[in-house]
């Protein structure tokens, strides 16, 4: 889920989630710029899918790939 959520973002905006020198403190501190804010004639729930998937705690996120395509689905 995790993996499909950084290909997203970088479908989307052309760029990883988490660049500069310490990406794994960045993917911690779920410290990247939201796509809407780059692209904002999308609709505001990528936002949130994204931050789904890409939440650090693997525990916390979207449960499986039917419930990601679910979740693109309803966008």
């Amino acid at each position: 889920i995790y993996a499909m959520g950084v290909c997203l973002y970088e479908m989307l905006t052309g760029e990883l989630p988490f660049r500069g020198a310490d990406p794994l403190k960045l993917k911690r501190m779920k410290d990247y710029r939201e796509v809407t804010a780059m692209l904002p004639w999308l609709p505001s729930g990528v936002d949130d899918l994204l931050s789904r998937a890409l939440e650090p705690e693997p525990s916390q996120r979207i449960a499986d790939a039917l419930d990601f395509l679910e979740a693109l689905k309803k966008l």
